[in-house]
């Protein structure tokens, strides 16, 4: 009679099958590098993000201060221009806490002659031009 140890095959050599839980080094590594790769790639989109978003925020600015502007002239009138005059504007900024320096933007007053002391001001930056009919000062014609 033979017993089944001498059939039955050694454990002693085999590997048992919960020994392999964890992750190579080289493994690790890989996704380590994968890893740095994207939040790389992720930070130069959120540089570029920051510096359109600020690039928005500043034409926002202006806008607004050329539409406060125009809006500024009709309750207090500019003198009556007698042919087209250019000036570069310098207005503070409406939100202060954006822009530090102020907003720079080029006002032409065109006459326009008839009865009533009117002028066309075209306000304009860089990005945009408004254009207004507002009444002047009767007395600086």
């Amino acid at each position: 009679m033979t017993s089944n140890k001498q059939s039955a095959p050694c454990n002693k050599h085999c590997m048992p099958s919960d020994k392999r839980k964890g992750f190579t080094l080289l493994e690790v590594l890989v996704a380590l590098a994968v890893l740095a790769s994207g939040t790389v790639a992720l930070g130069h989109y959120a540089g570029a993000f920051n510096r359109v978003s600020s690039a928005e925020i500043a034409r926002v600015d202006s806008a607004l201060t050329a539409v406060a502007f125009l809006d500024s002239l009709a309750v207090s009138r500019p003198p009556c221009a007698d042919t087209v005059l250019t000036r570069v504007e310098a207005l503070p900024a409406p939100r202060p806490y954006h822009v530090v320096s102020p907003i720079k933007i080029r006002a032409v007053y065109t006459p326009v002659f008839g009865p009533y002391p009117l002028q066309w001001v075209e306000v304009g930056s860089g990005n945009f031009t408004l254009r207004r009919l507002v009444r002047c000062a009767r007395d600086s014609r």
